[in-house]
């Protein structure tokens, strides 16, 4: 796991940039939390626990950014889990097109507006960037 976390890849790099700027205000968002597994499913899935990569706890969102060290057959036995538990799996991989991962992203955002129990604005990243250059 350690070999894991200091081979970010950077769409992770990316995604804890809009969290460190608070591109997720006034959400909470928890980074690398871990769900218990219960001892119904112990069996079927190795370990005690899942790592999310991000967790937003008021929306019960799970982010996943996949990389080459996601296996298909145990993110689906994870997420059905997930699911189980009333925990919805948004992921985005790191394999896809760039322009891809942008609609993804897009995508992520009008889910999360449309979750969210609180006013949620995410601003214009770049655009913001560029009005603080002048």
């Amino acid at each position: 796991r350690k070999k894991q976390l200091s081979k970010r890849s950077t769409q992770a790099k990316i995604f804890d940039a809009f969290i460190n700027v608070g591109y997720f205000n006034p959400l909470t968002v928890f980074k690398e939390f871990p769900i218990i597994i219960q001892n119904v499913i112990r069996e079927s899935v190795e370990g005690g626990f899942f790592l999310l990569d991000y967790f937003f706890p008021e929306l019960m969102l799970c982010v996943e950014l996949d990389s080459d060290y996601h296996s298909e057959e145990k993110d689906k036995a994870r997420d059905e889990y997930l699911k189980r538990i009333g925990i919805t799996t948004f992921r985005i991989r790191n394999l896809e097109k760039e322009s891809q991962q942008k609609t993804k992203f897009k995508e992520l955002v009008e889910y999360m507006k449309s979750q969210n129990p609180k006013p949620f604005r995410p601003f214009n990243f770049l655009g913001n960037i560029h009005k603080m250059g002048k």
